[in-house]
């Protein structure tokens, strides 16, 4: 596998976690819309403090 090849495969994994992960926090918080599913998509990945002080969004207490 070329080394295009094995980036590609990279950005085609990344691009179906995030969509698998989005669909699990969507199955979660069903009335969510989608500003609320990339905010707690940013909570998952980076975790809740760097969350908070960077988006300046908490969801325990702006959750919807």
């Amino acid at each position: 596998m070329s080394p295009e090849e094995r980036f590609q495969r990279f950005l085609q994994l990344n691009h179906d976690m995030r969509t698998l992960a989005i669909a699990g926090i969507s199955a979660r918080y069903p009335q969510a819309g989608a500003q609320e599913l990339r905010l707690r998509f940013a909570v998952q990945t980076l975790g809740r403090d760097l969350s908070v002080k960077c988006l300046k969004w908490d969801p325990e207490l702006q959750g919807y």
